[in-house]
């Protein structure tokens, strides 16, 4: 009997608690329904209620699932069916109204605290950044599309678009650079009326009219229009009769087709699908904003998703043909020959990437204002503004930003496809922005043709130019030899840099007259040397000095710009490019210390036993140096002379100390440059050499002084006050030093 009395009170209990459980879960009065069942009880959205009813969302919003539900009034979509000739909501065919209901219904449940504040770093961020993330997902789609990729061999791909992001226009979201936000939004979207100001927001084109109502599957706003879906601004460009669709075409010349395995799981049905991306540029034709290459599912990275937004400033098809005529027409058929680096500059100027908060039209046009400095006619704000579902497209009519790159001595390489090469080289080596940020600094550029380039040998080998698939723009390289084993690959930037670098000269070091002079180049202690019309690398230049066939390279003035000269390389076949000579002196002078102007410099090293140690040089431990070498004449006068400087009888020890003696220490002499006479005053140096002495009991170095006279001349006095000439006027330099010929001897041991 006690057994059976206590299972009754079990149940008793479980029957208490169930009645409990339910008052909990019993369904607030304040709930009015889910969202289908609150617009019927309001009565003023039947025509939407009967899109919904069509759509593939019914089940949704009458409660199978979490949803925002943005409502326009009949009123609204009265409006809405007249301005696009449709006589009721069973007109539009069932694809374009999916699309169109889809843009109505947002992920999740958001009241409007939420949409003002957003953060999907959690609510703690919320008001660290207000409007920062304004987008938010619908369930609008396109259905997936087919596209011919000629990069593959003209394969058929599949592609998936992803749902549109709608935005939310608020005081918050909208960007601060605007005169007014109120224009501001009003020009984005004509016949709209900003409300973003008062509390509430803008949902693209729609004004929220009162306060959300919550219903038990999410959110529900009455809003005063019907929301237009928003298309890709890839799309806005390429609709019929757009002006711009000469920009988009330029603009799929960096087309990419991405495979998407989580698109191929989930709605591939067996098929792969791809995203339509762009390579390198802004990837406009993606309705989503997430990034590719981070391991995270594009759905779940909501801070970008959310936040970022790209912005196109797209010149109208008169313009563009207009810039092709002014820049690229003279070496370039038609817009579909200009190369990848020529190309990318013009397209990177007009699309951007941004994060947080949304740009309006004000903003775009301060982007024009400071990035379209160098156009002859009057600067022009955006004509034709539309909001898009990742961005803003501002067309540009009669207008283009033209790069400020083409109008400084680095153009020809964005112009002429001659210099294809040397422009992928500038391109690696990231020397075009050099240009645009060095506007007080002035250039003189030296343009080798891409068959001198592809005859210069750099590491040991000669460059080599890799034209892989035609039709995919990024797709072409330019190898050179590894230093460490001689092997070719894809050249690193440093080498790019090196290569292209020697080619522009960022200062005059010397000058004789107007057509004799020393440049200084972008790469440090590499020099050109002009004389007349032939302009000479240190390459060319040690190369003829030992009577060497060389065939130098001759200048043709191209263009004068404001930031300096671009010349053109002339030769005939044989001429290479500019490239500095990258062998050292200390294995060069092995090979040629007894002849020409290394004569007298082979007599002291056959004396002394500096070039004997392992490695030669030893005594330089890497120091970069200057070394200064004396005729053959002048070491044999004094060699025979009754009191020599050189005393050949003298200990190994102190013979080696001699030749040491004829070394400078760049660093510690304070050097940054080698020096070069100049004319109009009068210079005094002090060198300091790898040579020592002992003096009072301490060991010093032994120093050289080195004159600059004023008639350009060079002169070099040793401690005891005898001088000699320096009789170089551009020494031989190598890639460790540099080596200048005197005509005497000096006393640097006694």
């Amino acid at each position: 009997m006690k057994k059976y009395f206590l299972i009754g009170l079990f149940f008793c209990s479980l029957a208490a608690c169930q009645s409990e459980m339910d008052k909990y879960y019993e369904i607030p009065d304040w709930l009015k329904g889910n969202a289908y069942e609150v617009m019927k009880d309001k009565g003023t959205f039947s025509t939407f209620m009967r899109a919904v009813e069509r759509s593939s969302y019914a089940d949704l919003v009458k409660g199978k699932g979490i949803v925002t539900v943005m409502a326009p009034t009949d009123e609204a979509f009265t409006a809405y069916l007249s301005k696009h000739n449709y006589s009721s909501i069973d007109d539009i065919p069932e694809v374009e109204l999916n699309k169109l209901v889809g843009y109505h219904l947002v992920y999740y449940s958001y009241s409007k605290r939420d949409f003002l504040f957003y953060n999907p770093n959690g609510v703690d961020n919320e008001i660290q950044k207000p409007g920062h993330y304004f987008k938010f997902r619908t369930k609008s789609r396109d259905a997936i599309s087919t596209v011919v990729d000629r990069a593959n061999n003209d394969v058929v791909r599949k592609i998936m678009h992803k749902e549109r992001f709608i935005p939310i226009i608020s005081e918050y979201s909208l960007s601060s650079i605007s005169a007014s936000q109120k224009e501001d939004y009003e020009t984005m979207f004509p016949g709209s009326v900003y409300t973003g100001g008062t509390g509430s927001f803008n949902v693209a084109n729609a004004s929220v009219i009162g306060d959300e109502v919550v219903t038990d599957n999410g959110y529900l706003y009455t809003i005063n229009q019907v929301i237009e879906p928003l298309e890709t601004i890839y799309a806005e460009m390429n609709k019929e009769n757009s002006d711009y669709t000469q920009f988009a075409k330029m603009y799929d010349r960096f087309v990419v087709y991405q495979y998407d395995e989580d698109a191929t799981r989930d709605y591939g049905n067996g098929d792969s699908l791809f995203v339509h991306s762009h390579n390198i540029l802004p990837p406009i034709a993606c309705e989503w904003t997430n990034f590719y290459n981070l391991s995270t599912p594009d759905y779940a990275q909501m801070n970008y998703l959310t936040s970022v937004s790209y912005a196109v400033l797209a010149p109208d098809n008169k313009s563009i043909n207009q810039f092709f005529q002014k820049y690229w027409s003279a070496s370039f058929s038609s817009l579909e020959e200009v190369n990848f680096v020529p190309l990318y500059h013009f397209m990177n100027e007009h699309a951007i990437r941004y994060g947080g908060g949304m740009i309006g039209a004000y903003a775009l046009g301060s982007y024009i204002v400071n990035n379209d400095i160098w156009d002859d006619h009057q600067l022009a704000m955006p004509t034709d503004v539309k909001v898009c579902s990742n961005g803003i497209l501002g067309g540009m009519k009669d207008n283009v930003i033209t790069p400020e790159v083409f109008e400084t001595p680095i153009a020809p390489a964005l112009c002429n496809k001659d210099y294809n090469v040397f422009a992928l080289l500038c391109h690696k080596g990231s020397l075009f922005d050099i240009f645009s940020k060095s506007l007080d600094k002035d250039f003189d550029v030296f343009f080798p043709t891409d068959e001198m380039l592809l005859g210069s040998e750099y590491n040991g080998d000669y460059i080599q130019y890799l034209k892989g698939n035609p039709y995919i723009i990024t797709d072409e390289q330019v190898q050179v030899a590894n230093s460490t084993d001689g092997t070719m690959s894809n050249a690193t930037t440093s080498q790019a840099k090196a290569i292209a670098g020697a080619h522009i000269a960022d200062g005059i070091m010397a000058q004789k007259g107007e057509t004799e002079m020393i440049y200084s180049t972008y790469n440090d202690y590499e020099y050109l040397y002009r004389k007349g019309n032939k302009i000479y690398s240190s390459a060319t230049w040690n190369s003829e000095r030992f009577d060497n066939e060389v065939s130098v390279a001759e200048i043709e003035l191209i263009k004068s710009y404001n930031m300096g000269n671009a010349y053109a390389l002339k030769g005939d076949k044989g001429t290479t490019s500019l490239i500095a000579d990258q062998s050292n002196f200390k294995d060069r002078v092995k090979q040629i210390k007894g002849t020409n102007d290394y004569s007298g410099f082979g007599i002291y090293l056959g004396m002394a036993s500096v070039d004997d140690t392992e490695p030669a040089f030893n005594f330089l431990q890497g120091n970069r140096f200057i070394v200064f070498v004396s005729t053959q004449a002048s070491v044999l006068a004094d060699l025979i002379g009754s009191n020599p400087k050189f005393d050949r009888q003298a200990p190994q020890e102190e013979r080696d100390m001699f030749v040491k003696s004829l070394f400078v220490d760049m660093s510690a002499s304070g050097l940054v440059d080698y020096p070069f006479a100049t004319t109009g005053k009068n210079t005094e140096k002090v060198l300091t050499t790898f040579g020592t002495k002992t003096v009072n009991g301490k060991k010093e170095n032994i120093t050289i002084t080195l004159i600059n006279k004023a008639d350009g001349s060079m002169k070099l006095r040793d401690s005891k006050g005898n001088e000699v000439n320096v009789t170089s006027y551009f020494p031989y330099i190598y890639a460790d030093g540099a080596a200048y010929v005197i005509d005497g001897v000096l006393d640097l041991l006694n």
